[in-house]
């Protein structure tokens, strides 16, 4: 169930980028200079103010994709059977960015494009 959920660090970066949506998943940091304690999965609401600033809820990539879409930013998944009969997968950014292809699976691609709609996302924002 964990691979349903982003990773920390691009979790952390949509709290920056205003993401305050309901989740299940937190990250629970108790001393950040250390790092990541835990990722918390759990169907009631955490208050993270009792965490250190370095703490922050957890969308799944569904979610993550869905912020970026009500912003304009729409991530397009795709697979491609090569001639050799390998099925890749890659992703294309609407009316931003070409096609990017090429993963070796649908989880690769699918972190790849997140890690792109958030830059393109922070770009924005400077």
């Amino acid at each position: 169930m964990k691979n349903n959920f982003i990773n920390y660090t691009e979790a952390l970066a949509l709290k920056e980028l205003g993401f305050n949506e309901k989740c299940l998943g937190y990250y629970i940091c108790k001393n950040s200079a250390f790092g990541v304690d835990d990722l918390l999965i759990t169907t009631d609401y955490i208050d993270l103010l009792q965490f250190d600033s370095s703490s922050c809820k957890v969308p799944t990539y569904s979610q993550a994709f869905k912020f970026f879409r009500d912003k304009g930013l729409v991530g397009e998944l795709f697979s491609q059977l090569r001639p050799s009969n390998n099925l890749t997968w890659g992703f294309k950014i609407s009316n931003i960015e070409g096609i990017v292809d090429g993963f070796n699976t649908y989880g690769e691609a699918e972190l790849e494009c997140l890690q792109k709609l958030i830059k393109i996302a922070k770009e924005n924002i400077n």
